[in-house]
């Protein structure tokens, strides 16, 4: 059936049983080409040709788009020939736990496209097209869901964010209408959306609590009820504190509209009080210079002698060495391809995201790829994780969270333990001293195993000092 627009901005779309590239499963419905040609023009408008583009690419790589598989001369009639859209019904965890589709489903819905929207989490942005259906949330009521914010994606950066609200409240240009407008030729202009007040993460969890299994509830009412606790444990603490299993709490986080656990956790964190400032009266620059460095003679007290032997020899025996890292660890990242590099040990770092994935990705079987990230949760080095994966590299991952989607995807680990003994306090102060004394000892490692007298160094910073 082919969608038509129904009274103005309404259009009925098509229920779908839908199978994204990884093999999940969800109840979906198609938005066609021609109803998202306004909302994409508004997009470019927003953010600009290139940026669109690059945001739209990352969707694509999500969407496995068959771009490369297409014909030259449909290219060059339709170079968005293999962008798709949808809007998600019912996700996969929840399709999951449903089973077999009832019968009496309908089979198209009715839904009305109201605005450019977008959510953003430090420096990954999501882009998409806020949509309502009541019918669509009717349906989801008779099969025992919550609401559910419906949206069309138009892009991202790195990574779609999805523990964020896509609705009205994250509206950044809504649709208006002229006299004339009957179909698909509306006019999108800027409007200030009304307020509408952002849903908390407890109040998310108590509005989709009845949708849960018996075994997730407990997960959901334990975050409900001591949010402080999860914000300090890991999954597998969690789940040996409540009496189920780590796959029950990671199926709640990702049943409550989370990726995973540690997206959860810092949820929480968000809505948990700041951290206090210290009451001993101590105030000042060495004050707090003694406090970001208490504990950091523990910083090492996780890792072992013949790991860091092996580490060693394997940065010292490969044929590249490729550093990867993000965010906060990212200055940690290229502070140790440039210490290795002087060590005599030549190492790559590169900033941008695509670029890493297209490096680690090249890597054989005698080359190393040296991951960074204090959580190991965050997403754009995800994704370069697992682009080596699909090599024949080694990876390593230097990391404060031994239980982690990055931990998963190593091969080996060198554990740090931060100088704060607090999840929510390294949350807000974002310390990476303890990485910083490890990459500078590691450096000095290899530089004495090579055997570099560090010569070389000396001579290009004296060619390099002015008078």
């Amino acid at each position: 059936m082919t969608p038509e627009p129904e009274n103005g901005a309404s259009l009925r779309l098509p229920v779908e049983l839908c199978e994204d590239r990884t093999g999940n499963r969800y109840l979906g419905a198609p938005v066609p080409p021609s109803a998202m040609a306004p909302w994409r023009e508004a997009f470019r408008a927003q953010v600009g040709e290139k940026h669109a583009r690059l945001l739209e690419d990352h969707k694509r790589t999500r969407d496995g788009a068959v771009w490369d598989e297409l014909p030259d001369q449909r290219r060059t009639a339709s170079p968005d020939a293999d962008l798709e859209h949808h809007i998600t019904l019912i996700t996969p965890p929840e399709l999951e736990r449903l089973g077999d589709l009832p019968p009496q489903l309908p089979q198209t819905v009715e839904v009305e496209l109201i605005g450019l929207g977008k959510v953003q989490d430090r420096e990954t942005e999501s882009w998409f097209v806020v949509a309502e259906s009541a019918q669509a949330q009717q349906v989801r009521h008779q099969l025992g869901f919550g609401p559910h914010a419906l949206h069309v994606t138009l892009g991202f950066t790195a990574q779609d964010i999805h523990h964020l609200p896509k609705d009205r409240s994250a509206l950044v240009a809504a649709q208006v209408r002229g006299p004339d407008a009957g179909g698909l030729g509306e006019t999108v202009r800027q409007s200030q959306p009304a307020a509408v007040p952002r849903v908390s993460v407890r109040g998310r969890i108590s509005a989709g609590l009845s949708a849960l299994q018996p075994s997730e509830q407990r997960v959901a009412r334990f975050a409900v009820e001591e949010p402080e606790r999860i914000v300090e444990s890991t999954a597998q603490q969690l789940a040996d504190l409540i009496g189920v299993s780590r796959t029950t709490v990671v199926r709640t986080c990702r049943s409550l509209g989370f990726t995973g656990y540690p997206q959860f956790r810092v949820a929480l964190a968000r809505e948990s009080p700041a951290v206090s400032e210290p009451t001993d009266g101590e105030t000042g620059l060495r004050a707090e210079a003694r406090r970001i460095t208490e504990g950091l003679d523990h910083a090492f007290d996780a890792v072992r002698e013949e790991d860091v032997e092996q580490l060693v020899d394997r940065i010292v025996q490969a044929g590249r060495v490729v550093v990867v890292a993000n965010g906060q660890s990212a200055p940690c990242a290229m502070d140790l391809s440039l210490r290795l590099t002087a060590a005599g040990r030549p190492a790559e770092f590169l900033a941008d995201a695509l670029a890493q994935q297209v490096s680690v990705r090249l890597l054989g079987q005698q080359d190393l790829c040296l991951a960074i990230s204090s959580s190991g949760a965050n997403d754009i080095t995800l994704r370069s994780l697992q682009a080596a994966r699909e090599s024949s590299a080694h990876l390593v991952l230097m990391t404060s969270q031994e239980e982690s989607p990055g931990a998963e995807l190593t091969d080996s680990t060198l554990l740090l333990v931060p100088p704060s003994s607090s999840f929510l306090e390294s949350l807000y102060s974002l310390s990476r001293l303890h990485y910083t004394v490890a990459v500078e000892a590691l450096a000095q490692q290899v530089r004495l195993r090579i055997g570099l007298s560090g010569q070389q160094t000396v001579d290009v910073l004296a060619e390099n000092i002015a008078d």
